[in-house]
């Protein structure tokens, strides 16, 4: 039996492994609708992260104030999906979430004004689509050899040490990610 102990105190039992997505549905449909992410054992992690084993488990929700970098980090995501779709010589750097948004650094040729329509509707199709962020653990050299083409992301990956790097997938994008999404 594996126990979850929620931040009231109250521990919620299950005879099999559970996703932090499954535990917020077992307390309520809305909850699970507003959930962004989850604290498991104080590390944030994504809400399809299994839980395997006694568990102390706090639900984000957008209400709660991390949220929002959560969420910030989400949409630099689907910006960089956009960005890659329209523009596929582009060269992803980093995408953080910043006090104030967020941004991702891209080495490509020069956009203008006139480009953000066509960038915000290639956003929109995206966002419409519901893809699931789906987070993918690989060894230090099979994150090399599947960057190999990206010069920037390689540099990073070097930087890293051996061990796993975790990546996230959406539909036909993949990115190098800590997470959670």
């Amino acid at each position: 039996m594996i126990h979850i102990t929620l931040p009231d105190g109250n521990i919620k039992a299950f005879e099999n492994p559970i996703t932090g997505f499954d535990l917020a549905k077992s307390i309520s449909e809305g909850l699970a609708r507003n959930c962004v992410a989850m604290e498991l054992n104080g590390n944030r992690v994504d809400l399809n992260a299994q839980i395997s084993q006694d568990a102390k488990v706090r639900l984000i929700t957008s209400a709660d104030p991390e949220a929002l970098e959560i969420l910030r980090h989400s949409a630099a995501h689907v910006m960089a999906q956009a960005i890659l779709h329209l523009y596929p010589a582009a060269k992803l750097t980093i995408g953080p979430s910043v006090e104030d948004g967020f941004y991702y650094d891209i080495d490509m040729e020069p956009v203008s004004e006139i480009d953000f329509p066509k960038i915000e509707a290639e956003i929109q199709k995206i966002i419409k689509s519901k893809l699931l962020f789906k987070r993918k653990e690989v060894s230090k050299s099979e994150a090399l050899d599947f960057y190999k083409a990206e010069p920037y992301k390689l540099e990073m990956i070097s930087d890293l040490q051996d061990g796993t790097i975790s990546f996230y997938e959406q539909g036909d994008f993949t990115d190098l990610c800590r997470g959670p999404h």
